[in-house]
């Protein structure tokens, strides 16, 4: 397995400090294209805390300031925002799912943190033992940045699959994905999709999303201004997917073997000044 590093660390936002590094993220990216979001975002959502729900934030090695972050929601403790505006397809609401929303990077951040946050929101959503992410992209540009990733129409049979209004997002249309978390390495290894090295290949060691550490989002274990995930078991279990890669090394054939950030960004990441 090739290890690589970044010029950023990326980690569980574990304190009150964090998720207000990670609200500045949001009200910047966000406030970039949309002004009248900006003061909204620089606050916590009451979601920020919930249980099932983790947050993600990149800070840049040097300055230590917040460039990138990413929120993931769970369906373990109740329903998904996004369903309140769209029906979840009869094969999706029989398994566990996870929603991804606040997914941003600073102008002129390392285009390389949307990347990290995707890998961290796929290991998050690995370890809750979730089935299917759904997300929303606002644009069409987006849109097709998330297909490159291995997303797809919520209802796959929708010839003609219609923007929504969500209405956690003020009711702007979005066209709403899902992606199948648990085939994915199989899915990109066979359409030797360009990310396969970097999802599945590469230790990053600058991601530390499970620390040994971490408590349960129950209100008893938390400490006053911190809150993390529940990580039961989340070491073993990334063991374990790094087992997994590295038997499948006598398989990489035709796959891409750059994983620069050039070749990244060019055929497969999101650009940094748009998000979720």
């Amino acid at each position: 397995m090739t290890k690589a590093s970044f010029s950023f660390d990326l980690r569980v936002a574990g304190s009150t400090a964090d998720l207000e590094a990670a609200c500045l993220v949001r009200a910047t990216a966000y406030g970039h294209h949309t002004p009248s979001l900006q003061d909204q975002l620089s606050r916590p959502e009451p979601l920020d805390t919930a249980p099932g729900v983790v947050v993600l934030v990149c800070r840049d090695k040097i300055s230590g300031r917040a460039i990138g972050s990413a929120r993931v929601q769970s369906n373990a403790y109740g329903a998904l925002l996004i369903e309140q505006s769209v029906t979840v397809p009869h094969e999706i609401a029989n398994h566990s799912r996870a929603e991804i929303t606040r997914l941003s990077v600073v102008p002129g951040g390392d285009p390389q943190a949307k990347l990290a946050l995707f890998k961290g929101v796929y290991l998050c959503c690995l370890v809750m033992q979730v089935r299917w992410m759904i997300i929303g992209a606002r644009n069409g540009s987006l849109k097709t940045q998330y297909e490159r990733l291995g997303f797809g129409p919520l209802v796959p049979d929708d010839p003609d699959p219609k923007m929504l209004p969500l209405v956690h997002t003020g009711n702007l249309l979005h066209h709403v994905l899902r992606f199948d978390v648990t085939s994915a390495e199989r899915h990109w290894h066979e359409n030797n999709n360009a990310l396969y090295r970097f999802m599945f290949r590469t230790f990053h060691a600058d991601m530390h999303l499970f620390s040994p550490t971490a408590v349960t989002t129950s209100d008893a274990g938390r400490r006053d201004g911190e809150y993390t995930m529940d990580q039961t078991d989340a070491i073993a279990l990334l063991d374990g997917i790094a087992a997994t890669a590295a038997t499948d090394s006598q398989r990489l054939t035709s796959v891409e073997n750059s994983s620069s950030v050039n070749g990244l960004v060019r055929m497969a990441s999101i650009p940094a000044t748009k998000q979720a």
